[in-house]
């Protein structure tokens, strides 16, 4: 039997479960309970077509330029939260970096932003 692994740049890869273990294969899996950890691998599968297409989206906004976590969020429509995750995900997976950072300024004073930029190999 093999288990779909997460990929949020592609398709689902899989490998024998009996190499990645039976609640290895979707990061992250909580739980304590066998039921616990198979609901958090049975939502990593049901998200993980979700998570691949908004990645996508913000791979192809930075191709334009450095945007931070927030200027993506703007310009993609996809929700902060989301897209902090996501943002995460391709730092971690080296496919975006660090460019620099930005000054923005709100009601209560200023703030410092990481900008991100596609990583060139």
């Amino acid at each position: 039997m093999s288990l779909p692994l997460f990929d949020p740049l592609g398709e689902p890869e899989t490998r024998p479960s009996e190499e990645a273990g039976p609640w290895k294969p979707f990061p992250p899996h909580r739980g304590t309970t066998t039921q616990s950890a198979e609901n958090s691998r049975s939502g990593a599968v049901v998200a993980a077509p979700t998570f691949a297409r908004k990645t996508q989206r913000i791979l192809a906004v930075l191709e334009r330029g450095p945007l931070s976590r927030q200027g993506i969020a703007e310009a993609t429509g996809i929700p902060i939260n989301a897209v902090c995750s996501c943002v995460a995900s391709l730092v971690s997976g080296g496919a975006i970096e660090v460019a620099g950072t930005e000054h923005a300024a709100f009601r209560s004073g200023t703030t410092t932003r990481e900008t991100f930029q596609i990583r060139r190999r």
